[in-house]
């Protein structure tokens, strides 16, 4: 990192980019990805950098940035955040990557629960665990976008009622 991003001091992973507002939207609409998670703190509009641990810093991915996407290279989409498919508000961020350069998207209809400082994400029932796994399954065993989501749920350990929200709230 350069060091602009407020948060940059908190990551374990080296990166040459900064992680401030508009760098997840600028990247992605000059390269074309088949498969993009994000990991974060959300709402239905938005996914924000840092989380209430760590201290938000603006938005990883808003709404109105999905617009500039790439239609003629669409992903696949996973979200690892809160409400960012929430259905009973029609301007969500998942929506609006539906429309605007994505195939499929996995988000969350409702708020999950997720565990600070965590760094293996291998079986993990967090949200960025979806993320990870999700992927694993998709590039590793499952044939289509569909079956990663259900075999990752399936392989899932839920033994408290947090842990099964997130199964719950995790839809294609």
């Amino acid at each position: 990192s350069t060091g602009m991003s407020p948060i940059s001091a908190d990551s374990i992973h080296e990166s040459d980019a900064d992680l401030v507002p508009g760098a997840v939207a600028a990247e992605w609409s000059s390269t074309p990805y088949g498969l993009v998670g994000l990991s974060g703190h959300g709402s239905a509009m938005r996914m924000l950098i840092g989380n209430r641990y760590t201290g938000g810093s603006g938005d990883l991915l808003h709404m109105s940035e999905t617009s500039a996407l790439d239609e003629n290279h669409p992903s696949f989409v996973i979200l690892g955040a809160c409400s960012t498919a929430q259905p009973e508000n029609e301007d969500n961020l998942a929506r609006s990557l539906l429309e605007n350069g994505s195939i499929a998207i996995i988000a969350a209809t409702r708020s999950t629960i997720g565990e600070p400082g965590l760094t293996e994400f291998e079986d993990s029932n967090t949200p960025a665990g979806f993320v990870y796994g999700i992927s694993l399954q998709l590039i590793e065993k499952s044939p289509t976008f569909g079956a990663a989501l259900f075999d990752f749920k399936k392989s899932l350990d839920c033994p408290d009622s947090g842990k099964l929200k997130n199964v719950l709230a995790f839809n294609l």
